[in-house]
C-alpha cells in the first residue's frame, strides 16, 4: 500500500500511534507481564522498524502535490523558529533523557531529569517538529530571483534557462541537462513569482525539450507537481 497520499498519511498515522499506543503505561505493563520485558522490546522493535520502512517505501512514492502557499506575510516565521528549532534539537542529541530505551531514573552516577528535560520530555522531537513547520525557502528563491550575475549577464532564470537551452544533444551532455532542469523546476516549485518569471523566458518548453532529447533524464516524479505549469506554458 504506497504510491499515494492516503498510504503515507496511514504509514505515518500507524508509526506515531503505535508509539502512543505501545508505549503507553497499561498496554506497555500488560505486554511487559505477558511476554518479558526482553521479548516486549524485541517485537516492540521489530514492529515499529517494519512500519517504519513502509513509512519511507509511502513517502518516496507518494506523488508531490502544492497544499500550500506560504503568504508572503509569513516570511518571517523560520526567522523566528529555526534558532529555537536548533536549540532544541542540539540539546536533545547531547542530554541524557530517561525516555531514552533501556534508561532508567534508578540508573546511578547521574540524573536524567536535569537541563531541559525539566522543561520538555522530548527536546529532539519538539525541535523536528517546528523545523518541519517553520521550514521553507520562500525568501532563498525569492532573492535568487532577483540577483543578477556581476557584469550584466542577466538573471539567474535566464541564466539557468539559457544554459538548459544552449546544452548539446549528445548522451554526454545529459547530466548537465538535469542539472539545469532540475534546478529551474525546484524554483518554480511552491513559487508564483519564479513560474511566472521563467514562462517569461520560455522555461517550461526548454525543459521538456530537454526531456524529450534526453530519453533518460527523469526525475522519478519528483516534480509531477509541475506538470500542468509546464503544459500551460510549454
Amino acid at each position: 500500500m504506497i504510491g499515494s497520499l492516503d498510504a503515507l498519511f496511514a504509514a505515518t498515522t500507524l508509526f506515531v500511534g503505535g508509539h502512543f499506543l505501545l508505549s503507553s503505561v497499561p498496554v506497555r505493563l500488560a505486554l511487559i507481564e505477558r511476554l518479558g520485558e526482553t521479548r516486549y522490546l524485541g517485537w516492540y522493535s521489530v514492529a515499529m522498524l517494519a512500519v517504519f520502512v513502509w513509512v519511507i517505501l509511502a513517502f518516496v512514492t507518494a506523488p508531490i502535490e502544492t497544499l500550500w502557499v506560504p503568504p508572503a506575510s509569513l516570511r518571517w516565521v523560520p526567522a523566528v523558529v529555526m534558532p529555537l528549532a536548533i536549540f532544541l534539537i542540539v540539546c536533545g542529541i547531547t542530554t541524557p533523557s530517561p525516555t531514552i530505551a533501556g534508561s532508567g531514573p534508578s540508573e546511578t552516577g547521574r540524573d536524567l531529569t536535569r537541563g531541559i528535560i525539566r522543561i520538555t520530555r522530548h527536546p529532539f522531537l519538539n525541535g523536528m517538529a517546528l523545523w518541519a513547520l517553520a521550514k521553507d525557502n520562500t525568501r532563498c528563491k525569492e532573492a535568487t530571483l532577483g540577483a543578477r550575475v556581476p557584469g550584466g549577464r542577466g538573471t539567474a532564470a535566464e541564466i539557468l534557462t539559457n544554459a538548459l537551452r544552449l546544452h548539446g544533444p549528445s548522451d554526454e551532455n545529459e547530466g548537465a541537462a538535469k542539472a539545469l532542469a532540475g534546478a529551474i523546476m525546484t524554483f518554480a516549485s511552491n513559487s508564483r513569482e519564479w513560474q511566472e518569471a521563467l514562462a517569461e523566458l520560455d522555461a517550461p518548453a526548454v525543459v521538456i525539450a530537454a526531456l524529450d532529447r534526453h530519453a533518460g533524464l527523469t526525475f522519478k516524479g519528483e516534480f509531477d507537481g509541475l506538470r500542468s505549469w509546464l503544459k500551460q506554458n510549454n
